[in-house]
């Protein structure tokens, strides 16, 4: 499974963040599913939070999924 090494501010929002980093993989942020070290996931509900608030650390490590169509609905 390939990494990818993003650096970001915490000051950042997590739309911000889900969205870049959602692109930089060739995916809509509405297909990606994104969880945090602690097994949180990343909620739509979260998007206007800062990456602070979400408790964001140096060297998280954050684990994106792609999700299909069928898991959406």
């Amino acid at each position: 499974m390939p990494n990818l090494i993003v650096r970001v501010l915490t000051s950042a929002t997590v739309w911000e963040f889900v969205n870049k980093v959602s692109r930089m993989i060739d995916l809509a942020p509405h297909y990606v599913e994104f969880k945090l070290s602690s097994g949180v996931q990343i909620k739509d509900t979260d998007y206007g939070k800062t990456l602070r608030e979400l408790s964001f650390k140096n060297y998280d490590i954050i684990s994106v999924k792609k999700l299909d169509f069928e898991d959406e609905v």
